[in-house]
């Protein structure tokens, strides 16, 4: 018999929806007393720290300010490799197919991947958002990414 966590994702036949939702539901379901403000929460306390926010915001030879096409590039291809070695692998790395019964252990392996995604996501946006307003802000015009 699989155990509740396995339940929950099998009903999620592609891979980016075990990703995109069920982690996340099943961690705010069985860590967060099913409260998205706990899980959010606990995202900020553990990982928004100013090591890893500076570490986010990096970009190679751009001023953390600029967020120009080589920032989003560098940011994508961190999430791809990201996806690559943890999402299409199982927690043993055998490949996973559409379907595919996954595992408590894919579920517990991944979780703080899941949740280091969603910070650096939601770190890197809040940036954006920031500077495009302040150019706005300081009649500068709409923020454009080169």
């Amino acid at each position: 018999m699989y155990s509740k966590c396995c339940i929950i994702l099998l009903l999620f036949n592609r891979i980016s929806s075990v990703w995109d939702v069920a982690i996340i539901q099943q961690s705010i379901r069985l860590f967060h007393n099913s409260s998205q403000f706990a899980f959010q929460s606990s995202i900020e306390d553990e990982l928004i720290t100013s090591t890893n926010m500076a570490s986010w915001l990096s970009c190679p030879n751009k001023n953390i300010n600029d967020v120009s096409l080589s920032c989003i590039t560098t940011w994508a291809k961190e999430s791809f490799n990201d996806a690559l070695t943890y999402a299409y692998g199982n927690e043993y790395g055998v490949e996973i197919v559409d379907g595919e019964i996954l595992t408590e252990d894919y579920f517990r392996t991944r979780l703080d991947v899941v949740r280091r995604r969603l910070a650096a996501g939601g770190v890197r946006l809040a940036m954006a958002l920031e500077n495009m307003f302040s150019s706005v802000s300081l009649g500068l015009g709409v923020a454009s990414v080169s």
